[in-house]
């Protein structure tokens, strides 16, 4: 529908493995080549980017449409443990914010 319309879709998602919903559905977007297309309006998706947050910059109609697919979570035990330890905390409610933020600023 948005291809139709000539507007940008694109899908995040916090992993490679989290894809998996998608790979009848888009093409995954695994170098910048993909972004270029959308910049350059050479195509207009539908892509999937794996834990792609931040670092994407996706002008005027390169993303009109932007579906987030699962919550981002941490990559290391780490990160990981700190999340299950401090679920519902305001520090917790912060680190995931600021993802979601870059999120949508991709299509901002």
């Amino acid at each position: 529908m948005a291809d139709e319309q000539k507007e940008g879709t694109v899908i995040l998602t916090p992993s490679k493995e989290t894809d998996n919903l998608w790979q009848n559905v888009a093409t995954f977007a695994d170098n910048t080549d993909y972004v270029k297309e959308l910049q350059d309006g050479k195509s207009r998706g539908l892509f999937v980017f794996s834990n792609r947050y931040d670092g994407i910059d996706l002008p005027d109609s390169s993303c009109r449409l932007l579906i987030i697919s699962g919550l981002p979570f941490g990559s290391s035990e780490y990160e990981q443990h700190r999340a299950n330890t401090f679920a519902g905390g305001s520090e917790f409610s912060s680190a995931l914010a600021q993802p979601i933020e870059q999120c949508m600023g991709r299509g901002a």
